[in-house]
């Protein structure tokens, strides 16, 4: 089915989820989110909630905040996975757009292609927010700055472990293999990046940029 756009906070299950999902699979469905945040293929936007054991093969497109399973994650997800292709603006993500919260056991080969801060899991992950145990296959293009084949950005003390990018990499600015952007506290750690990686300014086969009291441990 087609969900097309008229509001933000769009998805195939719920615009907004404040309690549980579990074992909940999206197929075959189209996300058109317009210009339109927080857009996703289960859950436009997931809020002190949980979700769990579930996947999305949906097509997604939308603004800012847009990711295969959630456009804007404020809680915790375990288990789940996207397939498919996202496309948006501003913090696009395979599995997630922006996260604030945590993520754990996940995976997406969605290919995702934006503007910036865009990454083949998750497009940022800010506010102490985490990710663990998590992987991303898919291919990422942004035309600006902030584009990683794991994470576009991690910053403001967000944190990445044991995780791995295998998608080509293509951007503009602060373009890296695993994450774009790694500044202002942010922790990445024992993870690893196997992609080609191409760029403008600022480009690495792991990072593009790490400072600002950013930390990368164990990684390559």
């Amino acid at each position: 089915f087609t969900i097309p756009a008229s509001s933000g906070g769009i998805g195939a299950l719920v615009g907004v989820n404040r309690g549980d999902i579990d074992d909940v699979h999206v197929i075959n469905s189209t996300i058109n989110g317009g210009s339109y945040q927080n857009i996703g293929g289960l859950a436009g936007h997931s809020y002190n909630a949980t979700i769990s054991n579930s996947s999305s093969s949906a097509t997604v497109s939308g603004g800012n905040q847009v990711g295969g399973l959630v456009g804007s994650n404020d809680a915790t997800s375990t288990n789940s996975y996207s397939t498919g292709a996202v496309s948006g603006v501003f913090e696009v993500g395979g599995l997630v757009g922006l996260s604030t919260g945590t993520i754990n056991n996940s995976s997406s080969s969605a290919t995702v292609i934006g503007s910036g801060f865009i990454g083949g899991f998750v497009g940022s992950v800010n506010d102490y927010g985490s990710v663990t145990n998590s992987y991303a296959t898919g291919n990422v293009s942004g035309r600006r700055d902030s584009v990683g084949g794991f994470a576009g950005s991690v910053k403001d003390s967000g944190s990445v472990t044991a995780s791995y990018a295998t998608g080509d990499v293509s951007g503009n600015d602060y373009v890296g293999g695993f994450v774009g952007n790694n500044s202002y506290g942010a922790i990445v750690s024992t993870s690893y990046a196997t992609g080609d990686v191409s760029g403008n300014r600022w480009v690495g086969g792991f990072t593009g940029n790490n400072a600002n009291s950013g930390t990368i441990t164990t990684s390559y």
